[in-house]
Parts: C-alpha cells; structure tokens; sequence
C-alpha cells in the first residue's frame, strides 16, 4: 500500500510540473490517468480492464520512442539537469515516465484482475 501512496504522489507531482512542456496536455492526461486508476486501486475499485488498457497505450507509445533513444544516451544523461539539454534527453525521459506507468499499470491490472477472481471464488463458495 504504501508504494500506491508513494507513485500516486509522484504521477500527482508529474502532472505538476508539466506545465512548462511543450505539450502539457497530453502528458498531463497520462499521468492523470495513472493517478486516477492508483487513487480507485488504493479504494479497491478497480477494474482490472482500465489499467490494463493503460498499460497497453503507454507500453506502444514507449516503444515509438525508444529506437530514437536506446543507445544514444545513458540512465545517468537523464538526471544530470533538471532542464531539456536537447531532444534525445526529453525523449528518453518521456519513454521513462510512460514506461514507469507503463509497469505500474500492468502491476495493478494484475493485482485486480486476481482480487476479481478471488471475490467469484469466495461468492460461489459461500451460495
């Protein structure tokens, strides 16, 4: 529960600070949909097919981005400024964020798609 907490704090921080990127909206609705689907896996409301779902957009949409960033720059580049040194560094740090929301979303389509299932069980158990 607690690594809910902290990664619903840091897409909230994410969408933040994308004020100053040149297309905030867009990243915006990514990580707000990441927080959206973590605030209802914390209240256990979830259904299994929405982060799946998420998971799928955001795992093709890295996968674009990646054949103009691997092996161009390396994990260190990415957090040696806060601010864009030149294009490769931004897209390497667009394909981490959609990546980190990329796992996290398969994590909780798992995890909810199991609690679904194990809740049928327990039903059909106790008719």
């Amino acid at each position: 529960m607690f690594v809910s907490y902290c990664l619903l704090a840091m897409f909230i921080f994410s969408i933040i600070v994308q004020y100053n990127d040149p297309d905030p909206l867009t990243w915006m609705g990514v990580y707000g949909a990441a927080a959206i689907l973590t605030i209802a896996f914390i209240s256990d409301r979830l259904h299994w097919a929405f982060p799946t779902m998420l998971f799928v957009f955001t795992l093709i949409w890295a996968s674009t981005i990646e054949p103009e960033v691997w092996g161009r720059i390396t994990v260190p580049d990415l957090f040696s400024a806060w601010e864009m040194k030149n294009i490769v560094i931004e897209e390497g740090r667009e394909m981490g964020g959609l990546l980190i929301v990329s796992v996290w979303s398969l994590f909780m389509a798992i995890i909810s798609f199991r609690h679904r299932n194990d809740v049928k069980v327990t039903k059909k158990k106790v008719s």
